[in-house]
């Protein structure tokens, strides 16, 4: 299978709080859980410089999230119990922007011990 097909199990596919490039196969899978409470609940503000409702209202929050993370990554190659589980655990803050944007600001700390800080948009599932 050429490279370009592989998988990467990161932050955006998988177990946040892992460097990219440590963990490439052609399978996966795993789990993710999430709570998250509002520090700030989600607001509605219009504006009315503009004639398109769509563009006057901009909605803005803030999130607290508490995560927990558990996947594999292997080819197939590999036989699947060979390879190691890789897990994590987290907090966030997740700033909800207009039109539906989400940025989010995670520390995690992985099974190895390392703790990572990382600020990325969208959801992780």
């Amino acid at each position: 299978m050429p490279v370009y097909h592989d998988l990467f199990l990161n932050s955006r596919l998988g177990v946040r709080g892992y460097n990219q490039r440590d963990y490439q196969g052609e399978d996966i899978v795993g789990g993710s859980t999430e709570v998250r409470l509002p520090v700030i609940a989600p607001r509605f503000i219009t504006f009315n410089f503009l004639n398109i409702h769509q563009f006057n209202s901009m909605r803005f929050g803030i999130y607290a999230a508490l995560f927990a993370d558990i996947g594999k990554i292997w080819f197939r190659s590999n036989l699947f119990d060979d390879v190691p589980w890789l897990a994590s655990v987290g907090l966030g803050l997740h700033f909800l922007l207009p039109y539906s944007a989400v940025l989010r600001v995670e520390c995690s700390t992985n099974a190895l011990g390392q703790t990572r800080i990382v600020a990325t948009s969208g959801v992780p599932f």
